[in-house]
Order: C-alpha cells, then sequence, then structure tokens
C-alpha cells in the first residue's frame, strides 16, 4: 500500500481490531540453488580503483607444418648433432575488464506501534524476515545465473529447416526427430540486450533469425549438447570433480525427459550412472538424473522466455546476421507474478511461465568465472559511517523528521557484487524450444459399474419388535428367543 508522506505508513499486517482465528497461512518462495554456492567465490580488490583488468594467456600448440629430419650416419658423417628447432609460438594473450555493480533494496515503512494491536505479531514478523531472507538469497542466486550465462563465450541454437514437412523424421509423431543436411547446431547465436552502462539485461534476449523464424528453433537434444562437448573435450575438462559427467543444467522435468527418450532410441533403453548410484549423486551433488555423459540437475528459477510483441520485433526484411539491432526479440518470462491483494499486494505462480515457449540450458563449468563479493568498511579515521549496509537486509529506523519517536522503520539491504570472468570459453548455453505436450495413456479395459448392494434389515427380536414388524421385514439377520425349556 503506497504513502505519500511519513505520517501514511503502511504496516503490512492485518489489522485486530477484530476477531481472527490464530491460524496464519504462509506463502513461501522456495529459493533455488542451481548457481548460488556453486560458482566459486571471492573478493573484489581494493585501493584500486573500480573498474579492474585482467590479462587472459591462451593455449599453446606446437607448429602444424613442421617436417620431422631423417637422421643419418654414415662412416665420415652424421646428423644426430644438428639442432634445427622448429618455433612454438608462446601464448597469445588479451586484456579483459570487470568491475563491481551494486542492487539497493528497501521495504515499506513499519509503524510498531500499530503492532500492540496485532493478535499474532511475533510470527508476521518472523514471516517478513524469513522472506527477506529468501529474497537475498533469490538476488544472489540471480546474479550468479545472470551473469554466468552472459559472460559464457558459446552459446548454442539448434535450428530447423524452414520448411520442416522436407525433411526426414524418425520417431514417433510426440517425439519426432528432424535430421538432414539443412538441420544446423550455430553457435553464437544469440545473446543479452545490455543496458546503458553495460550490464547484462536478461529480461530481453536477441536471437539471430528473424522474429517470424523463432518457429524453426530446435528442442534441446543430445546431437547439439554434443557440439558442445567436442569443444569442452579440446580442453579435457570433465567438470565434476569425481564423476567423469558434465554437469547440465535443465530448466524442468520435461527436458530431462524428452533428453532420455532420444537416449533410449540411441542406445536402446541402455542406463548408466558412470559407476555411481543414483541415490549417492542426488544425495551429494544435487543429480536428479543421469542421461549419457550429462548429471542434470533443475534450475527452477530457470530463464525463460515467450516471443515479444509483434509491435517491438524488427522488420523481417530488415534481417542482417551481423547487426544484432535486427535479430528476433525475446522477453523474460518469470515464475511469481504481481497480484493484488486484500491488502497490499502478493505473488502467485505465474502460468505463463510454466509454459513459456523457449528456456536456457547450461553445461556448468566453475572455471567460467567467479562471483566477489565487494567489502565495505566503517570508514577511515574520524571519518566513520553510522551503520553497516551489508548484502543482507538489516532493520532501520532512523532519526528522522518524520520519525522524531522513532517508533517506525524498514528492512534495507545493498547487494554488492562483480563478476570477474576467467575461462570464458568453457562456457556452453543452449537457447531451446520447451515441448510442452502431453502424452495420455489410453487403458482399453472396460470400467465396471459398481455393483448392487442388498439392504440389510435391522435386527428383529421377539418380544422386543413387534411380530408383525418383524414378519414385514427381510428374514436375515433376524434373532429369536428360544422358547425351548432347558431341560427338555
Amino acid at each position: 500500500m503506497a504513502f505519500t508522506d511519513c505520517g501514511e505508513v503502511n504496516t503490512l499486517f492485518i489489522q485486530g481490531q477484530q476477531h481472527i482465528n490464530r491460524n496464519l497461512i504462509k506463502k513461501k518462495f522456495v529459493p533455488s540453488n542451481a548457481y548460488y554456492g556453486r560458482i566459486p567465490s571471492g573478493t573484489f580488490p581494493t585501493h584500486s580503483g573500480f573498474t579492474q583488468r585482467g590479462h587472459r594467456l591462451h593455449r599453446q600448440a606446437p607448429p602444424k607444418t613442421q617436417e620431422w629430419r631423417k637422421l643419418e650416419q654414415d662412416v665420415c658423417n652424421t646428423n644426430l648433432c644438428e639442432f634445427d628447432p622448429e618455433t612454438v609460438p608462446l601464448n597469445g594473450s588479451e586484456s579483459y575488464y570487470w568491475f563491481p555493480v551494486q542492487l539497493d533494496y528497501k521495504t515499506d515503512w513499519l509503524c510498531l506501534e500499530s503492532l500492540l494491536f496485532n493478535e499474532f505479531p511475533e510470527e508476521e514478523i518472523a514471516h517478513i524476515e524469513s522472506h527477506l531472507q529468501n529474497v537475498n538469497k533469490e538476488v544472489n542466486e540471480e546474479f550468479g545465473r545472470t551473469w554466468y550465462t552472459h559472460y559464457s563465450e558459446n552459446k548454442w541454437m539448434g535450428l530447423l529447416p524452414c520448411d520442416t514437412s522436407l525433411e526426414g523424421a524418425s520417431g514417433d509423431v510426440c517425439n519426432q526427430v528432424l535430421c538432414g543436411c539443412t538441420t544446423e547446431a550455430k553457435n553464437y547465436s544469440w545473446q543479452f540486450e545490455t543496458y546503458d552502462n553495460g550490464t547484462p539485461n536478461s529480461t530481453r534476449l536477441r536471437v539471430a533469425v528473424p522474429h517470424d523464424q523463432l518457429y524453426r528453433v530446435s528442442a534441446l537434444s543430445l546431437d547439439v549438447l554434443d557440439e558442445a562437448i567436442i569443444k569442452l573435450q579440446l580442453d579435457g575438462d570433465y567438470i565434476m570433480d569425481d564423476v567423469q559427467m558434465f554437469d547440465l543444467v535443465v530448466p524442468d522435468l520435461k527436458v530431462s525427459r524428452q533428453l532420455q527418450r532420444q537416449d533410449d532410441t540411441l542406445n536402446g533403453s541402455y542406463k548408466s550412472a558412470g559407476g555411481y548410484s543414483a541415490s549417492d549423486l542426488d544425495r551429494s551433488l544435487g543429480v536428479q538424473r543421469m542421461i549419457n555423459n550429462y548429471a542434470l540437475r533443475y534450475d527452477n528459477r530457470a530463464l525463460k522466455y515467450s516471443p515479444a510483441q509483434t509491435a517491438d520485433q524488427p522488420l523481417p526484411a530488415n534481417f542482417d546476421i551481423n547487426d544484432v539491432n535486427t535479430w528476433a526479440v525475446l522477453v523474460r518470462v518469470n515464475p511469481y507474478i504481481a497480484t493484488k491483494k486484500e491488502i497490499g499486494i502478493g505473488f502467485d505462480p505465474n502460468p505463463e511461465w510454466q509454459y513459456a515457449p523457449f528456456a536456457v540450458t547450461n553445461i556448468f563449468q566453475p572455471r567460467v568465472g567467479s562471483i566477489e563479493d565487494v567489502p565495505s568498511t566503517n570508514g577511515f579515521g574520524s571519518a566513520q559511517k553510522a551503520g553497516d549496509y551489508g548484502n543482507t537486509f538489516s532493520w532501520k529506523n532512523p532519526d528522522w523528521e518524520c520519525n522524531i519517536k522513532r517508533d517506525k522503520g524498514f528492512w534495507m539491504a545493498c547487494h554488492r557484487l562483480a563478476f570477474h570472468p576467467r575461462e570464458i570459453e568453457l562456457g556452453h548455453a543452449f537457447l531451446h524450444r520447451l515441448d510442452h505436450r502431453i502424452q495420455l495413456v489410453d487403458i482399453p479395459c472396460d470400467m465396471p459399474t459398481k455393483a448392487c448392494e442388498d439392504e440389510v434389515s435391522p435386527y428383529c427380536c421377539s418380544g422386543v419388535m413387534l411380530d408383525a414388524e418383524c414378519a414385514a421385514g427381510v428374514q436375515e439377520n433376524r434373532v429369536q428367543l428360544d422358547s425351548t425349556p432347558l431341560n427338555s
């Protein structure tokens, strides 16, 4: 609830003037950890300026045109002692830069006096603090997700032919796999837009096709993944330290099932866990499924997109593969959507997120880069700060003119982070379609109807109920007194 001056404070709570049951239902976000805590961390350098410059050394390789000398020796001559070396070029290098960024948050004001009239203020405060902790986790998770994807040098996309009916297809109609000379696995085929200050804007994504050909983007396939693996294996890198499998972060369960079907078709349903039990992989590494050489984890806040409105798309006739401004535009779809509530706003699951047509999958490699915390200081000498404003939410009730009694306050946080790009050539991200088709199962059996149940009469006892009533009823469960003498 908005306020126009410091006196109109949104208390954020249901007031207790009327009786309410002691039953507080708390809607929670479940923070994900697909990237949070997995990307290496460090500290941004101090006393050396805001923008840091680094040098990236590239690999060395022997010359490709060397000629092997034939060794010869006779009575008088030999070339065994000759030294005619080929020159191995030294490492090439290039400069790169990284810098800190900041994101500030603040809640609405809270009037402490109003809590005296609430039925259970402690639980309400605990609920707010719990949610602010989740907000903090989501901010860090989103930073890692966006900046890791942004700096991944390889951005893949499977591209189908313009007319898919011309291509041969294999598999059933619900899992059709197209192949042929006109299908492509394109690298460097999409990217985030950037803000004016050069930071990535994950809410808008550019795809290297005209917007009327977005239908050509393929779902994720093992062949496209293997294109990236071919490049990674040149560096000899399997990313998971103890398991020789690639760490694949997928957007939802359906993607993993569809990859599993592809693998079953290729390998006759053979299953391999790389010598490890599935329970061990899940418990120690968070792996939900193993497919081929991939260990799959789910990102329940994955980057998902829908095409922008036509009015926001570049004209297809102006498409130029060398001009990113003419590429098709996708816009971010968030998992929760703000909705009006009786008091204030809430966040409900967004059905558009579940059925978004595009998503991003990553082969996670920690060596792509690291997240650096920007250190804070309390000041120097006699110049000291009044308080600490770190990466977590803290309570503030400042002695401002509008808060002279200091009975109102708010929570605030200042997130300061930097992403230090390292070996960005190891980063591989995939833009792909999401297949939301649902396979239903037909049961070819008749449905039996409910069997008839005979009505059971109450007990009829001679001497208790009238004989006429018993005679009119069903004779089962009839209890009669035995009038025969015991000594007969």
